[in-house]
């Protein structure tokens, strides 16, 4: 069982979802990305984060499931198209689009489009991505693997429709919608952490 943190997070923030799942059998293994937690102080992304998941998978041999919470259900989904071999998936308000953030903030900045694609080629040199594959529902069709979808309806910080833009474009997934927990309480809710024990333990 691999649990794959957000931006701005660390692994030891699944700590109640971690626990549960021991209780209920599971091997867990956790990991801070790069840039975040105890890992090294250097610049990260979702494609170095779908990296770092990948390299950790390898490590500590076969990986069953994997629960991403925001960047890194992103993360997860990049990781999955590009040969994370696993059971089941569960995202945990998950970020959808990173062409979508980048265009408003572009437009917040007033970044003129010629500049904006500049950086966009340094970015694909640097990270080994193209931009327009960053984006889990143009990817989410040839998923195979089933997927739960759990997102906030009061989440301000990547908002409920990624998920559910997930969810819609995924081959037999699952959309949950709470209500009241926002961006991070949905991470250790009680009830929350029973749906997802819950779908991880269908065989």
């Amino acid at each position: 069982m691999l649990l794959v943190h957000g931006w701005g997070s660390r692994g030891a923030r699944f700590v109640d979802l971690g626990n549960a799942l021991l209780s209920n059998g599971y091997r867990v293994v956790t990991f801070d990305a790069p840039g975040h937690g105890a890992s090294s102080r250097r610049l990260s992304s979702g494609p170095e984060f779908a990296r770092a998941a990948q390299a950790v998978a390898n490590a500590v041999g076969p990986v069953s499931h994997v629960v991403g919470h925001s960047l890194g259900g992103f993360a997860s989904g990049l990781a999955m198209e590009r040969g994370l071999a696993i059971r089941r998936a569960v995202f945990l308000s998950p970020s959808a689009n990173v062409n979508t953030y980048s265009a408003q903030f572009a437009a917040l900045l007033g970044v003129h489009p010629p500049v904006m694609a500049s950086m966009r080629g340094r970015l694909e040199r640097r990270l080994g991505f193209v931009w327009k594959d960053l984006n889990i529902p143009a990817l989410a069709p040839g998923m195979q693997v089933p997927l739960l979808v759990i997102h906030d309806r009061d989440d301000r910080e990547v908002l409920w429709h990624d998920g559910a833009a997930i969810a819609q474009a995924w081959p037999g997934a699952e959309l949950v919608t709470t209500t009241g927990l926002g961006h991070h309480r949905i991470v250790s809710d009680p009830a929350v952490i029973r749906q997802v024990v819950t779908f991880l333990n269908r065989t």
